[in-house]
């Protein structure tokens, strides 16, 4: 069967659902739910404005059930008013009187912290009764007292109160709210109940929509926007207003895990961003912030990072960045430098220092131990460490310096085990170790003996073929089997 719908209700319906499914949440909503009944478990959930579904952000306990008041500073840090159970702190005036900062855990239920800012005071004077809290676009937190219809701000570093005024209608519960217009709208559910605005200079309160027998546990404007939402505890629903006229028609049912949620008291809240990320205008000229009062993009006061990029939009680029002092080199050779930035790139001025070490003058020793070869400079008086270098001569071949690293770091004796090959001779050199290496001595002419193959040498096997090269019967050529047919001591592969 069709049925049909009048036309002016049809428009109605239209209008109506335009107005609610065209708001795009990106804020959260958090509501906060404190049961009459044991086990009086406190708890925060996030609600989806356009669903009603609920997911469980955190279990608060029991330690300060009621919780009356909820605002949002923004995703992740919830400030609440909570209820002095202990009878501790609030000087005979328990409910709702505690200033509660609470950081959520994006992974669990269990919340970062709870913390207890502290009793909300006016001078010396408690005040209890904090029924709905809201944070202003310049990061000012108000307050509603539903004790004395009061108006407040409240420090959140000290819960430290101070009084506006007095409301001019009765309050009883409900809550406040700023929106993108910077107005303050305040929902009470006394015997006047409805929606109202509020002069936020001086508590003057102006009907805007009255709903006799109505009851919303909160009031938010999602975001800090245009549209405000009330939680009620009479019909478990979200409901969706307007702060110029109220009630827009439009609600959703609250459900939890896919059933209807039973909402006995508490608050609503959202905050103007999520998070840093929220705020990010893609402007290098800026540093983004989420603050309780939206998204505040600072300019950028330094530009130290070494990138090529003028961070802080002055037409200069890196020009904060500071150098840090360097250390290169060891021992003797040991230098500082400090780092500056050039064209973008970090530079290290630091160069290790190059002073020659001087030559070995004293005598160098060759004795046996045993098999091996020992080498020794029992009169050098540097106390520097030594290098030493083996070459060797074969007979009937040119003469050439060809001496490879045998050992670096003496600074006893260093030991050859090689034995030379028949027809062949083995020489040594030594040289001093420093920043840069001393010359191998001198030959006959006084000229500095070449040291072609330094050490760490690679040279020592320069064919490659297994086998060293001051015992290689052909040197510079592999033949890594020696092959000598007419046992001349030069390898076949160098007589073909």
């Amino acid at each position: 069967m069709i049925r049909r719908v009048p036309p002016t209700l049809a428009v109605s319906i239209l209008v109506t659902a335009l107005v609610f499914t065209g708001v795009v949440a990106a804020s959260p909503l958090y509501l906060v739910n404190a049961p009459f009944d044991p086990p009086d478990t406190t708890s925060i959930y996030e609600v989806d404005p356009t669903t009603g579904a609920m997911t469980l952000r955190a279990e608060i306990g029991t330690e300060f059930t009621p919780v009356l008041a909820l605002a949002a500073a923004d995703g992740h840090v919830l400030f609440a008013s909570g209820t002095d159970n202990a009878g501790t702190r609030c000087a005979g005036l328990p409910d709702s009187c505690l200033l509660l900062r609470i950081v959520l855990d994006e992974t669990s239920t269990t919340p970062e912290s709870v913390e207890i800012v502290g009793p909300f005071r006016d001078g010396q004077q408690s005040v209890a009764g904090i029924v709905g809290m809201t944070f202003r676009s310049d990061g000012v937190l108000y307050a509603t007292s539903q004790v004395d219809s009061g108006l407040f701000t409240i420090d959140p570093l000290t819960a430290a109160v101070t009084r506006i005024g007095t409301v001019s209608t009765e309050i009883h519960g409900g809550d406040i709210t700023f929106d993108a217009l910077d107005r303050l709208s305040l929902w009470t559910n006394a015997d006047y109940s409805g929606l109202y605005r509020l002069d936020p200079a001086n508590a003057a309160a102006t009907l805007v929509h009255q709903e006799f027998g109505a009851n919303q546990a909160g009031l938010a404007a999602l975001g800090h926007g245009s549209v405000l939402y009330g939680a009620s505890p009479f019909t478990d629903r979200l409901q969706q207003m307007d702060p110029e006229t109220g009630p827009t028609g439009f609600s959703v049912e609250l459900q939890l895990d896919g059933a209807r949620f039973d909402l006995k008291r508490g608050d609503l809240d959202s905050p103007d961003c999520g998070g840093d990320a929220d705020c990010d205008d893609a402007s290098v000229c800026t540093v983004d912030h989420c603050t309780p009062g939206g998204c505040r993009h600072d300019p950028s006061s330094v530009d130290a990072t070494c990138d090529g990029v003028d961070d802080d939009c002055d037409g200069s680029f890196d020009e904060d960045f500071s150098g840090v002092p360097t250390t290169c080199g060891f021992g003797t050779c040991a230098s500082t430098g400090v780092t500056s930035c050039v064209n973008g790139q970090v530079v290290d001025s630091c160069a290790p220092a190059t002073v020659t070490a001087p030559e070995v003058q004293e005598t160098l020793y060759v004795g046996k131990t045993g098999a091996a070869t020992t080498l020794s400079v029992p009169g050098d008086t540097q106390g520097v460490t030594l290098r030493a270098y083996r070459g060797f001569r074969a007979a009937g071949r040119p003469w050439s310096y060809n001496q490879t690293c045998l050992a670096q770091g003496v600074t006893g004796n260093a030991e050859d085990a090689l034995v030379p090959l028949r027809g062949t001779v083995f020489y040594y050199l030594v040289s001093r170790e420093g920043c840069s290496e001393s010359i191998l001595g001198r030959n006959s002419a006084g000229a500095a003996i070449p040291n072609g193959d330094p050490c760490p040498s690679v040279g020592a096997d320069a064919d490659g073929d297994g086998v060293p090269e001051a015992i290689d019967n052909c040197p510079g050529v592999g033949n890594a089997n020696q092959s000598d047919a007419d046992g001349d001591g030069f390898g076949d592969a160098c007589e073909s």
